[in-house]
């Protein structure tokens, strides 16, 4: 017997076992995740909507879409998908599929906006900070993002600037989101990844 048609008798045979031994419909449709159709090892769930065999993907953290097939860029893409995100930290696929990176989003529900965090620090960590302009890489505690000591490295930065419109600057972000204490400024204008 051929491979491909082995395989076409063990699913053959597994469909008429379900169907033989569980009478739900939620059993039936366990028959739409025997072969998975969910993409980067997302866990398929089977379903029943409106009478008929379904299934919905759990995607792994940095991907979404139906089949989680679409890698997550950046923190505005969790706020497409879920308009209801709470902020924190959340894990980008970066242009290299393989290569993921933990960030912190802020998520502005009112502008449907989303923010990363590049670089955070409390006052007794500033002497460590002020000698290194963004155009320069030192990364601090990249995997674990902290508003107590936090730089992201420059390639970061790069990849996040090529996916942005434009960056900001607030005080005490991690207490409350200020309105009236911070600057902000499209790339197009001021690049703060060159200005000097």
């Amino acid at each position: 017997m051929s491979d491909s048609l082995n395989e076409w008798s063990k699913k053959w045979l597994m469909n008429i076992n379900l169907k033989k031994t569980k009478s739900t419909d939620t059993r039936e449709a366990e028959i739409c995740c025997v072969e998975n159709p969910c993409k980067n090892q997302a866990l398929c769930v089977p379903e029943v909507r409106s009478g008929k065999r379904s299934f919905s993907c759990k995607c792994r953290p940095g991907f979404t879409g139906k089949l989680c097939d679409v890698p997550v860029k950046g923190c505005q893409d969790y706020l497409r998908a879920n308009e209801s995100a709470t902020s924190g930290v959340y894990k980008i696929v970066l242009d290299d599929p393989t290569m993921t990176k933990n960030v912190y989003c802020y998520f502005d529900h009112v502008n449907m906006e989303a923010w990363t965090l590049v670089m955070s620090y409390s006052y007794s960590y500033q002497n460590s900070m002020k000698y290194f302009p963004f155009q320069k890489d030192n990364p601090i505690n990249e995997e674990n993002p902290a508003f107590d000591y936090y730089r992201a490295s420059l390639a970061l930065m790069k990849y996040l600037r090529n996916h942005s419109s434009f960056w900001r600057a607030t005080c005490n972000h991690d207490t409350k989101p200020r309105d009236d204490d911070f600057t902000q400024s499209y790339f197009t204008t001021l690049d703060i990844m060159t200005y000097n």
